[in-house]
């Protein structure tokens, strides 16, 4: 999904926020996007791994589900 072209991606039902960082990451160079796809699993395996600590203390903890909207956060309201 990284390699859309930006009419790939405005013919895409993606969020606002999911078009505009997809546009954005397009528009790197391929040593900034490596940087970029680095940065993002690293944010979610710690986000993972923050759930899966929760997950052990409480049961109720829903199951992994990535973020759809950029700008906010996973606390769980």
């Amino acid at each position: 999904m990284l390699e859309l072209t930006t009419n790939d991606v405005l013919n895409t039902s993606l969020l606002k926020e999911e078009r505009e960082a997809l546009n954005r990451f397009n528009r790197l160079n391929p040593d900034h996007k490596i940087k970029a796809q680095s940065y993002m699993i690293e944010l979610y395996e710690k986000q993972k791994s923050k759930k899966e600590q929760g997950e052990s203390n409480d049961s109720s903890v829903a199951a992994d589900k990535p973020l759809r909207k950029t700008g906010t956060t996973n606390s769980g309201k």
